[in-house]
């Protein structure tokens, strides 16, 4: 059962999954984050997500445009 005022948010540092995973130090977080995160439009769950550029403004805008991109 989906409670109608949840809200979700995230951070995501980067588009590429690889960069991700080096900045949280967890393996497979990229995945798992992207997923959630997909997953939460689909069901039309408010939805915030801080992207950090950790010094990387270009990795930021790309992880950005992949955002809007979701929805």
């Amino acid at each position: 059962m989906e409670h109608p005022r949840v809200r979700l948010a995230t951070t995501y540092h980067s588009s590429v999954a690889v960069e991700h995973d080096e900045v949280t130090g967890r393996p497979g977080s990229h995945q798992a984050t992207r997923a959630n995160i997909v997953e939460a439009v689909k069901r039309g769950i408010a939805l915030k997500v801080a992207v950090l550029h950790a010094g990387d403004q270009a990795r930021a805008e790309r992880a950005r445009a992949e955002h809007q991109a979701v929805g």
